[in-house]
C-alpha cells in the first residue's frame, strides 16, 4: 500500500510537471530580480536557486527523461494512476473531493508559483555566533551541569535572523491563504485556554512591502508554575533557568515581503521587515561577489555564500579539539565498562595524548574561510564556479598539469592533480604508532595472557614493528622523492577488453561483457628510486609472510614468497608485469603490469591502455576547463551515459542469471501498482544511459584559495 502512495505520487509530481509553467525572464539585473537585494552585505549564509520551472522543463526535455516517459513501465503506471484517479475508488473520494474545493485549488495553485521561480535561505552575520555560544554552552552543560553556567553565557547566544523565501507573483491568492491561516489559528488557540497566553503574541503586521503573521514567545510565557517541584533542589534550578532567560524572546513571522512568501526566524519581526531597506549595501557588493557581477548577464541559476566567520566557526564547533570532544563524550561510558569505575593505569595519560593530538593538528589545519559560488544555464548543460577562500594544503598549482595530457581520449572517469609533499603529516604518523605502540605494550603488561598470546605478541612486537617501520622509511627516502613531482592520476576506461565468460565457473553469456579498464598514472621524479621502493615493498611482504606462516604455520608454505613479475623493455620503457596463465579464460593482452618512464609510471591490468596512457592524448570534455588556464592543479571527468551504456550487458546478464529471463517479474503486480519486470530494470538502464557528463578542474591562487570551474554537459 505504502509503494503504491509512492508511487501515484511519484506519477502526479511528473504529470503536474508536464502542465505549462511560467518561466521566468532572463534578466542581468540580479538585485532586481532575485532575493540577493534582500541580503546585507554582512550576512554569514545566503543560497538561492533561480528558473526553477525553467530548470525543470529542461530537464523533462533531455534525453533520459524522454526515453524514460517512452517505456512501457511509465505508461503502465500512468494508466493505472488514471484509471484509479477517474474511478470509483473509495479510499480515494475525500482526496479527490478535497482537491476540488476552492481553497486546495489556491494552495496547489500558489504552491506552483513558488515552485516556478526561486527559493532562498539566508542567515544573518549572527548565526556564527549563535553556533558558536550554542556549543560552548553544550560543552559547560557536559562538563559542569547548571552549576556551570550564568546569565551571561545565556545572553551571550544570539537569536539571528534565518529566513527561507519563495518567489510568487499572485498578490491576491496569497493574501486569501493567509487570511484563512490567521482564521484557523486564531480559533485554534481561543479553543484551548491554555493557550490564551500565546495569543498575546499573536499578531498581523501589514505595510508596503507585504502582510506577515508573526507570532512573537517571550520567557514571561512560560508556564513556570505548572512544572513539578519534586524538591526544594529542582525548584531552585527552575528559578534559576528563570532568572537566565528573563527579557530574551524568538519571534516567528510568515507572509510576505516584496513579491517572496517568507518563514522566518528571528529575536525581533522588526529585523525582518526592514531587510532591503535599511541596510547601506546588498550582498553583491561583498568584495568576494566579484566574479559573479562578472557573469551577471549569464542565465544565472543559483547562488551560494558562506562568510569566513561562518566557516570558522563551523570548524570550531565540529573540528577544532575534535579527538579531546570525543574523549569527553564516550569517557563515561568507559568508565562505567570498567571495573570500580577507575580506568587502568595504561589509560591515565589519554586525555593528554588526545589534547597533544589536537594541538598537532592545529599547527597543519589552515584557518577556515567562506566561500562563494554560482552556476548558470548554457546551450550546452550548466556551468559553474566554486571560489573557495580557505588555504588549500593540500593541491600545488605552482607548476602545469602535465599528467592531464596522459588521461586516454574517451575515459568513463577521471581524477587528476598535482598534490603538495609535507614531511610534517608523515612525523606526525610516526609520532601517532609510537604511542598506539607504547599503549599496546601497557595493556600486555596489565593483562594476564595466556601463553600462546604473549608468544604471538613477542612476535609482533619484534618483528611486526620494525617491519612498520621499515615500511614508513621506504616510503619517506624511495617512493615520496621518487614521485616529488607530485602528479597522480586515477581512470577509468571501457577499453576493448571483452569476454562471454570470465571466470572458469562462470556461466556464460550470450553478449560480449566488457571490463572496465583501471589505471593509476604517477608523476616520476627520480625512476631509480622508484623502482628501488617498489622492489623494496616486495621485501618487506616477503617478511610479512614469514611473520604470518610464523604465526600460524598453515597459512603460508614453506619457502613460499611473493611472486615477482616479469620485466621486458619497449621503446626504452621498462614493463613489469605478469602473464595471464594459458588456462584462464580472459583475454590475453589483460596482464597485470607497471610501465616504467622516466617521468611517468603507470600501473594497469591492460597493455593497450598502458600503451595508450603514455602517448600524449587530450580528453574532450576537459579541453574547455584547461584551455585558458596555466595553475590548474586538479581535473575530474565523469561521463555517467558512457558508464551506464557499458554496465548495460552486465545488468542483463545478472538479471538473466537471478531471474531466468527478462519476462519475470521482481515486483509482482497489484491493484494498487504495475509489476515491475527485468526488461522494465533495463529499460531504466537505458535512460540512465542518455545522461551527460560531469567535468571540473581546480586552480590554485598564489595564496592558496581555490577556483573550481565545473560542467554538465547534455
Amino acid at each position: 500500500m505504502i509503494f503504491a502512495r509512492l508511487q501515484c505520487s511519484l506519477v502526479l509530481v511528473v504529470s503536474l510537471a508536464l502542465l505549462p509553467w511560467s518561466a521566468s525572464a532572463n534578466s542581468s539585473d540580479l538585485e532586481k530580480e532575485t532575493s540577493i537585494a534582500m541580503i546585507p552585505e554582512d550576512a554569514d549564509l545566503y543560497s538561492t536557486s533561480l528558473r526553477l520551472a525553467e530548470q525543470w522543463n529542461r530537464f523533462l526535455k533531455s534525453k533520459a527523461v524522454d526515453e524514460f516517459v517512452k517505456s512501457p513501465l511509465f505508461a503502465r503506471a500512468t494508466e493505472q494512476f488514471q484509471e484509479a484517479l477517474n474511478g470509483d475508488r473509495e479510499e480515494l473520494a475525500p482526496l479527490k473531493a478535497a482537491l476540488k474545493t476552492p481553497l486546495a485549488k489556491d494552495i496547489l495553485h500558489l504552491l506552483q508559483e513558488m515552485a516556478s521561480e526561486e527559493v532562498f535561505f539566508f542567515a544573518d552575520s549572527k548565526y556564527s555566533k549563535f553556533l558558536i555560544g550554542l556549543t560552548e554552552f553544550s560543552e559547560t552543560m557536559e562538563q559542569d551541569g547548571f552549576e556551570g553556567l550564568k546569565k551571561e553565557d545565556i545572553d551571550a547566544i544570539p537569536i539571528p535572523n534565518v529566513v527561507v523565501g519563495f518567489k510568487f507573483k499572485d498578490d491576491d491568492r496569497a493574501l486569501t491563504l493567509l487570511d484563512q491561516l490567521q482564521a484557523v489559528v486564531s480559533l485554534g488557540l481561543q479553543a484551548d485556554p491554555s493557550l490564551a497566553i500565546i495569543k498575546e503574541g499573536f499578531d498581523r503586521v501589514e505595510d508596503a512591502r507585504g502582510t506577515r503573521l508573526v507570532l512573537t514567545l517571550e520567557a514571561d510565557m512560560i508556564p513556570w508554575n505548572q512544572f513539578g517541584m519534586q524538591d526544594e533542589g529542582s525548584e531552585g534550578i527552575i528559578n534559576e533557568v528563570k532568572s537566565w532567560l528573563e527579557g530574551r524572546k524568538v519571534t516567528f513571522t510568515l507572509g510576505t515581503l516584496d513579491r517572496y512568501i517568507i518563514l522566518a526566524l528571528s529575536e525581533d519581526a522588526k529585523q525582518i521587515a526592514r531587510l532591503g531597506k535599511l541596510q547601506a549595501n546588498s550582498l553583491l557588493s561583498n568584495p568576494h561577489m566579484k566574479p559573479l557581477l562578472a557573469d551577471r548577464d549569464k542565465n544565472i541559476t543559483s547562488i551560494s555564500y558562506q562568510s569566513d566567520a561562518l566557516n570558522s566557526a563551523i570548524f570550531q564547533v565540529q573540528w577544532k579539539g575534535f579527538f579531546s570532544k570525543m574523549y569527553r563524550q564516550y569517557e563515561p561510558i568507559l568508565m562505567l565498562s570498567m571495573e570500580d569505575y577507575d580506568l587502568p593505569p595504561y589509560l591515565d595519560s589519554l586525555e593528554l595524548d588526545l589534547e597533544w593530538l589536537d594541538d598537532e593538528m592545529d599547527a597543519l589545519v589552515p584557518d577556515f574561510k567562506g566561500n562563494m559560488g554560482y552556476s548558470y544555464e548554457s546551450p550546452q548543460g550548466w556551468d559553474g564556479f566554486y571560489y573557495g577562500r580557505t588555504e588549500s594544503v593540500f593541491l600545488d598549482g605552482n607548476k602545469p598539469l602535465e599528467i592531464a595530457s596522459h588521461l586516454g581520449d574517451s575515459p568513463l572517469l577521471v581524477w587528476a592533480c598535482r598534490h603538495r609533499f609535507d614531511s610534517r603529516w608523515l612525523t606526525l604518523s610516526r609520532k601517532i604508532f609510537r604511542k598506539l605502540k607504547g599503549y599496546v605494550e601497557q595493556y600486555v603488561l596489565e593483562t594476564e595472557l595466556e601463553e600462546s598470546d604473549a608468544e604471538d605478541f613477542e612476535i609482533l612486537t619484534k618483528k611486526g614493528w620494525p617491519l612498520l617501520k621499515r615500511l614508513a622509511d621506504c616510503f619517506e627516502q624511495k617512493l615520496q622523492p621518487a614521485t616529488q613531482n607530485g602528479q597522480v592520476a586515477f581512470i577509468v576506461e571501457q577499453g576493448s577488453m571483452e569476454s562471454h565468460q570470465w571466470i572458469k565457473d562462470m556461466v556464460h553469456s550470450e553478449k560480449p561483457l566488457a571490463l572496465p579498464e583501471l589505471a593509476l598514472v604517477l608523476g616520476i621524479s627520480d625512476k631509480n628510486k622508484f623502482v628501488e621502493g617498489c622492489t623494496e615493498i616486495y621485501g618487506i611482504f616477503d617478511s610479512l609472510v614469514d611473520i604470518v606462516r610464523e604465526l600460524s604455520p598453515e597459512a603460508a608454505p614453506e619457502g613460499y614468497s611473493i611472486p615477482r613479475p616479469e620485466k621486458k623493455t619497449e621503446a626504452g620503457m621498462d614493463v613489469y608485469y605478469y602473464a595471464i596463465p594459458d588456462d584462464c579464460p580472459v583475454p590475453k593482452d589483460l596482464a597485470p603490469q607497471i610501465l616504467v618512464d622516466d617521468d611517468l609510471s603507470v600501473a594497469t591490468y591492460s597493455e593497450k591502455q598502458a600503451k595508450k596512457l603514455v602517448r600524449s592524448s587530450k580528453v574532450a570534455g576537459l579541453q574547455e576547463l584547461l584551455r585558458d588556464s596555466k595553475r590548474v592543479a586538479s581535473v575530474s571527468y565523469f561521463n555517467m551515459g558512457a558508464t551506464f551504456k557499458m554496465l548495460e550487458p552486465w545488468l542483463q546478464y545478472t538479471l538473466e542469471s537471478t531471474q531466468g529471463d527478462l519476462e519475470s517479474f521482481l515486483v509482482e503486480p497489484e491493484e494498487n501498482r504495475p509489476g515491475i519486470q527485468g526488461k522494465d530494470v533495463v529499460d531504466l538502464w537505458k535512460a540512465l544511459s542518455r545522461l551527460g557528463s560531469i567535468s571540473a578542474s581546480t586552480e590554485v591562487e598564489s595564496n592558496g584559495s581555490t577556483k573550481t570551474h565545473w560542467t554538465y554537459r547534455e
